[in-house]
């Protein structure tokens, strides 16, 4: 871990993946307030959020999760796959050869990444909130002993949402093996043919449809009533990190 730490940490490595995070907080953060000035935008859902004491955070929650999980399976299939197919895993194996302590190893440190990620977006979504907050928000709270612990809840919840979802670029890039479609499948899948199949589904069984990706991973970010929405998140990272783990101590590394 310690070791692929140190080589995603170098600038050229991860700075850009997680100044896109903070770029996704800030816009995330101007969207959602600057929606409450618009009549057609000013959902009640969204102000009631933005009221509470998490709402210095409100920005990245919602539309913008699903974006930041993008993000971060994107990253961590170009993670995985791109060691694949530039040998380097090999090269590893002969450091470390048992095959699942070096891939949890690398797990790990493509974890930290990730949360790095989210905490950069959360850090550019606060900072954006004080700036352009609307009149008709009450953000008293928000700089309060409670706004702090709902904001560590938010980012706590945050992270596990687009960790789990990040787990699907692990799964990708070890059974595909291929840089560019490892991340263009959990990508394309999250961000389009998700909603499709959740809509399509919906009209035939809606408890089915309650367990599509997406609104799992929103509603875990937004918090709330939670349970299912952490089951869910739970079950299926371990599935495809089980998935792809299978495949990369049975299959030869190429």
């Amino acid at each position: 871990m310690s070791a692929e730490l140190y080589k995603l940490l170098r600038p050229r490595a991860s700075a850009g993946v997680i100044l896109a995070g903070a770029l996704m907080g800030t816009l995330g953060s101007v969207t959602v307030h600057g929606g409450m000035d618009v009549p057609v935008l000013n959902d009640p859902d969204t102000a009631r959020l933005l009221n509470r004491p998490q709402g210095l955070v409100a920005g990245v929650l919602g539309p913008f999760t699903v974006f930041l999980c993008a993000l971060g399976a994107g990253f961590t299939a170009n993670q995985f796959a791109g060691d694949l197919t530039l040998g380097n895993m090999r090269t590893q194996l002969v450091v470390h050869p048992r095959r699942g302590g070096l891939l949890a190893g690398k797990a790990a440190a493509g974890g930290v990444i990730v949360v790095l990620i989210v905490l950069a977006a959360l850090l550019a979504a606060a900072l954006t909130a004080l700036i352009v907050g609307p009149d008709q928000v009450r953000d008293e709270t928000w700089l309060t002993a409670d706004g702090a612990r709902a904001a560590a809840r938010t980012a706590g919840l945050l992270c596990l949402s687009v960790l789990a979802y990040s787990a699907a670029g692990f799964g990708s890039a070890l059974l595909i093996r291929s840089t560019g479609p490892a991340i263009l499948v959990p990508v394309i899948y999250l961000l389009s043919v998700d909603g499709l199949v959740g809509q399509a589904i919906q009209g035939m069984s809606e408890q089915v449809a309650n367990w599509m990706p997406q609104s799992n991973l929103v509603d875990l970010a937004r918090g709330g009533d939670y349970g299912r929405p952490l089951l869910f998140a739970l079950v299926f990272a371990a599935a495809l990190f089980a998935a792809g783990a299978v495949s990369f101590r049975r299959r030869d590394v190429l």
